[in-house]
């Protein structure tokens, strides 16, 4: 298969190794295919290589007020979403609430939300933790475009019709997955919207080239 791959990979909190390993299975090449992560980089993870932008300055968030100007500007060109030209995709972070325009979409929900509970007048309302009555948003989200996310580790790889949840938990034990998709060239004879990529193996990659496909690397360490 020819081509540039799009790479989409779950929560990394610090894991390099891990994530290291995972793009040497898929055969990442490095100014040919693109590479998306879905946010949380660093924090949590073992690798100082990773967390060498954060540099130990007393308290928990007192080091964001010791950062470079160049690492706030960095950090705040980055996008809350990412529509992704040609694949008919969108990448958020956390989530997003149905029936709202992306324009409109409140900033904590793409960030923090992982459920959603309905109000009396049937609308919905983004929440970080669940409470009783609410449910996975996931399941709930109707495209148009399908929607790749991460945030939720506890419900590790979440496969809906209209969105896939990519963390599965690699700090805590667990996987860190990647969906792959073909070259747009791989595309043409495909319907508008990706359906959700086959369960991923550990320590092993497929590829196909008609359809998504995924990958997950694991970390030795029980949960």
């Amino acid at each position: 298969m020819g081509g540039m791959l799009l790479l989409l990979v779950g929560d990394v909190h610090g894991c390099l190794d891990e994530l290291q390993q995972l793009l040497q299975e898929v055969g990442y090449q490095q100014g040919s295919d693109s590479l998306v992560l879905v946010g949380d980089l660093v924090n949590k993870g073992p690798n100082s290589k990773l967390h060498a932008q954060r540099r130990p300055v007393g308290a928990k968030y007192h080091w964001v007020g010791a950062m470079e100007p160049a690492d706030v500007q960095f950090l705040a060109s980055m996008p809350f979403s990412l529509e992704v030209q040609g694949y008919d995709i969108l990448v958020v972070h956390a989530g997003l609430v149905p029936g709202v325009p992306l324009q409109q979409q409140d900033l904590a929900s793409l960030i923090k939300m992982r459920e959603l509970l309905q109000a009396a007048d049937g609308s919905w309302q983004g929440l970080e933790k669940g409470q009783e009555g609410s449910r996975a948003w996931a399941g709930m989200w109707q495209g148009p475009q399908h929607v790749f996310f991460g945030h939720d580790a506890k419900r590790r790889l979440q496969q809906c019709p209209y969105a896939t949840g990519l963390d599965t938990g690699c700090v805590y034990g667990g996987h860190l997955t990647a969906c792959i998709l073909p070259p747009l060239s791989d595309l043409q004879t495909q319907k508008p919207g990706l359906g959700p990529p086959a369960p991923p193996n550990s320590g092993s990659s497929s590829s196909s080239s008609s359809s998504s496909s995924s990958t997950s690397t694991s970390r030795g360490v029980g949960l």
